[in-house]
């Protein structure tokens, strides 16, 4: 058996980061929870409810004291055992050049930690 082979392009950081989400294709669906893990390329969250992949999603969150608004999509969802969430793999979209460079100092600082 082959070991583990990470296919990731950035490696994610735990982090627990307040996010607030809208659902593009509704304006009634938000919410808010905190980030498990983070990376230049994407964010993973805890959510009760089952997203499909490609769902796009607008995402608020505070980096470093900076308000980013990146457009994600979903790219995995899972249930989480023994519990009614679930796991969301999200990929940034789109996101202002200036609030991607205080997200990769943020992820600089994590690295050094």
């Amino acid at each position: 058996m082959k070991g583990f082979e990470e296919r990731r392009r950035y490696p994610r950081f735990n982090t627990h980061l307040p996010v607030r989400f809208q659902l593009k294709e509704s304006a009634s669906k938000f919410g808010h929870t905190l980030s498990r893990d983070i990376s230049e390329g994407g964010i993973r969250l805890i959510l009760n409810e089952f997203l499909r992949p490609k769902t796009e999603v607008f995402l608020e969150t505070i980096v470093l004291g900076r308000v980013i608004l990146p457009k994600a999509a979903v790219v995995w969802s899972h249930r989480i055992p023994h519990s009614d969430n679930y796991q969301i793999g999200l990929e940034f979209l789109e996101m202002d050049r200036i609030e991607r460079q205080k997200l990769k100092e943020y992820i600089d600082y994590k690295r050094g930690s």
